[in-house]
């Protein structure tokens, strides 16, 4: 509306400016003396005045860009984040459709257990929710009073295993402890086995 004042002001002091000059053409006594000088003067007023009022316009012109151009930077900003937002949610779509990536890794794959009995370890590496499923072999010996904990977990832990001493000179045991997870949806395991054998030469 600003804008539109200054424009309207010049054409209406542009005219004015055009109707005087007719004016003082057809009408030598019209407000002042006719004479040459006189036009001149009036002429040399006119002009000042309008370019004046066009430098002052300009200028005005010239915060008005600044500020389309504010305006024009910040509908970028918000269009970008926009963008990124509609980004991030495709992802998390795709990623709930397929599902994540699971991955576990354990550190032994087999374990030597002692005679007189005691604790062992071994760590989990992972970035996904895991359970330990303990299995007696049938054909062998069980393990006396075999304990593993935790059996279940997310991310990385350190698994403990409890165990008795064997009471026979000979024995052949074994437990298989199988740590299953999910990758992208799908069934997935690691094995330790726990081994415990002295059998005569």
């Amino acid at each position: 509306m600003y804008k539109d004042s200054r424009i309207s002001f010049v054409f209406v002091l542009s005219v004015l400016a055009i109707a005087l000059i007719f004016l003082l053409s057809l009408h030598p006594t019209f407000g002042m003396i006719y004479s040459s000088d006189n036009m001149i003067v009036a002429l040399s007023v006119l002009v000042t005045v309008l370019i004046g009022w066009n430098i002052y316009s300009a200028l005005g012109m010239k915060d008005d860009i600044e500020k389309y151009k504010i305006q024009i930077d910040n509908n970028i900003k918000q269009l970008e984040n926009l963008i990124r937002e509609n980004n991030r949610e495709s992802k998390e779509s795709i990623r709930e459709l397929k599902g994540v990536r699971g991955i576990l890794s354990v550190s032994h794959s087999e374990i030597k257990l002692s005679k007189d009995g005691g604790k062992a370890y071994f760590t989990i590496d992972s970035n996904t929710k895991w359970n330990i499923y303990i299995n007696q072999n049938s054909e062998k010996p069980i393990i006396k009073n075999l304990t593993v904990y935790p059996l279940n977990g997310e991310g990385d832990a350190t698994i403990t295993i409890e165990y008795d001493a064997v009471q026979t000179q000979h024995y052949d045991e074994l437990v298989t402890l199988v740590v299953k997870y999910k990758s992208f949806e799908t069934n997935q395991s690691s094995v330790v086995s726990l081994r415990r054998k002295h059998l005569p030469q």
